[in-house]
């Protein structure tokens, strides 16, 4: 199609530009006159010219303009590309850094858990004390036979018993939870080297349940004492059914009948998830350290900390474990 038009163009203009070639040619050669030489030069430059404009106008420019737009384009495309894969960069940074915020966020839980497991333990030698102080109550009033105030030491006694046996529960559902926050962190990101050890220790159950068994056992060979005397006896029935007298049991004969068996059991059940725990391959108390250390140098370039420190939970139970164990024998 631009070849015919290329010949319509120059079959039309080029011989106007013939015509005014060869006048052209006239005047420089000062003959006024045409000849075949002249009328051919006039001829060749006509129609050349006209031809090469012809071409320029319908191939040249369209090619120029085609080049400029494809240029434009390539550099458009360049541009682009380097956007996308700076946003691609920016993203894959994000998706890091989220990566592993969740990350210390899920360290943190399990540090969390450990510091409240070594709180809620340290709880136990200080209700310890209490039971102790009221049976030492108890003792004194038995020996003046002061029969009312012996029965409400008693109930005091069996009262820090009952929250005894409430933290050793409390205690089960943190070793319960430190569990299942490890797996969690194990299937995400397949390693536990970083993971806190549970604090609590099979030697530290052993002396929680040592000291509790001691309180139970002295408290009910006290109550068994008191009950053989008939003045005591009297009180007793007067309110050994007495509801909500100790948290968590239907009344005072209810506590002092059961209250071995359900520490006893309280302990099992503690004694058997930190025993499950031992066998799962948590980090050692040093590599412990080290790990929370790493972890809380990552965690500060993004503004975050992990609670605690392991050895600190670790030794806050060896404390209160040692209070326990030189208190059992009371």
């Amino acid at each position: 199609m631009r070849v015919v038009a290329w010949i319509v163009i120059v079959g039309f203009l080029g011989w106007p530009s013939t015509v005014i070639f060869m006048f052209l040619f006239m005047a420089l050669s000062g003959n006024s006159n045409p000849n075949d030489g002249t009328f051919t030069l006039g001829l060749i430059a006509g129609l050349g010219s006209t031809g090469v404009c012809a071409w320029w106008f319908l191939w040249g420019r369209p090619a120029r303009r085609e080049r400029a737009a494809s240029a434009a384009a390539f550099a458009e495309a360049q541009r682009e590309a380097a956007w996308k894969k700076e946003l691609q960069k920016k993203d894959a940074q994000e998706s890091i850094k989220r990566f592993e915020l969740e990350r210390v966020n899920q360290l943190s839980n399990v540090a969390q858990n450990s510091s409240d497991s070594a709180r809620e333990y340290s709880r136990l030698p200080q209700l310890l004390g209490h039971i102790h102080e009221s049976f030492k109550s108890a003792e004194g009033h038995f020996d003046e036979k002061a029969y009312s105030p012996f029965w409400s030491s008693i109930e005091r006694a069996y009262g820090g018993l009952a929250e005894y046996y409430a933290n050793l529960l409390k205690l089960k559902g943190l070793a319960a939870r430190h569990g299942e926050l490890c797996s969690a962190f194990r299937r995400t990101y397949g390693t536990n080297g970083d993971l806190e050890q549970f604090p609590l220790s099979q030697d530290s159950v052993e002396a929680a349940s040592s000291a509790a068994d001691a309180a139970a056992r002295k408290l009910g060979e006290l109550v068994y004492r008191a009950q053989k005397i008939t003045s005591f006896a009297i009180i007793w029935e007067q309110r050994r059914t007495t509801a909500a007298v100790v948290a968590g049991f239907g009344s005072l004969e209810q506590a002092v009948s059961t209250m071995s068996g359900r520490l006893n059991g309280a302990i099992a059940s503690l004694a058997m998830s930190v025993e499950d725990l031992s066998k799962v391959n948590l980090a050692t108390n040093g590599a412990v350290v080290d790990a929370i250390s790493s972890v809380n140098d990552s965690a500060a370039l993004m503004g975050h900390s992990v609670f605690g420190a392991a050895s600190g939970a670790i030794e806050e139970v060896r404390s209160a474990s040692r209070i326990l164990e030189a208190g059992r024998g009371w």
